[in-house]
């Protein structure tokens, strides 16, 4: 019953003002999604209705295809002024000129290749194009796998934040300080 009612969430962020550009490998090409495509594909059929709600307004969705059409990868990326979902009822605030890159996938047949790194880099260095001059991204920190793959797509470390929920309440913590029942955090806010 306690793990319905707990729940600890905590991200490590990683930011960069100048993102590297890494190829996709061989094969693959990169495309934004615009509001059709989830039903037919592997990996997004089954979050099809929830992407349709996120699509629209700052809110774009970029993936890699293999040969066949299939999705290989994706990843969300959010330019402010915005607002990103955090997790646990929190939002995170994208200001003006910052580019968020967020809920990244590579689909399993397809890892080790390159695809995730790409595809960050990728959408960071368009972001970068387009006026955002730095962007940021987050992963469970023990996944060595993400944190190489941003490493690589010239991220670098920034900042830790825990989301925590107990029932309906929750509180986030970011270098020390404690706030209760926030609907958004603001990593740029000192």
């Amino acid at each position: 019953m306690w793990q319905r009612l707990w729940r600890h969430d905590r991200r490590a962020f990683f930011r960069t003002d100048r993102p590297s550009r890494v190829p996709a490998p061989a094969g693959y090409r990169l495309d934004e999604i615009a509001s059709n495509g989830f039903d037919d594909d592997p990996l997004l059929a089954r979050r099809g209705q929830r992407f349709r709600e996120r699509l629209g307004g700052p809110h774009r969705l970029f993936r890699y295809t293999d040969e066949h059409g299939t999705t290989a990868a994706y990843a969300w990326l959010t330019e402010g002024p915005a607002t990103a979902p955090l997790g646990s009822h929190v939002r995170l605030r994208v200001p003006e000129g910052i580019a968020y890159v967020w809920d990244c996938r590579t689909a399993d047949d397809h890892r080790g290749r390159g695809l995730y790194t790409a595809l960050v880099a990728g959408l960071a260095a368009g972001a970068a194009e387009h006026g955002s001059g730095t962007a940021m991204i987050c992963c469970d920190p023990d996944n060595e796998a993400s944190r190489r793959g941003i490493l690589a797509a010239g991220f670098g470390p920034w900042q830790t934040v825990d989301v925590y929920r107990l029932g309906p309440l929750h509180a986030v913590r970011r270098g020390g300080r404690w706030k209760i029942q926030p609907s958004e955090v603001d990593l740029f806010d000192g």
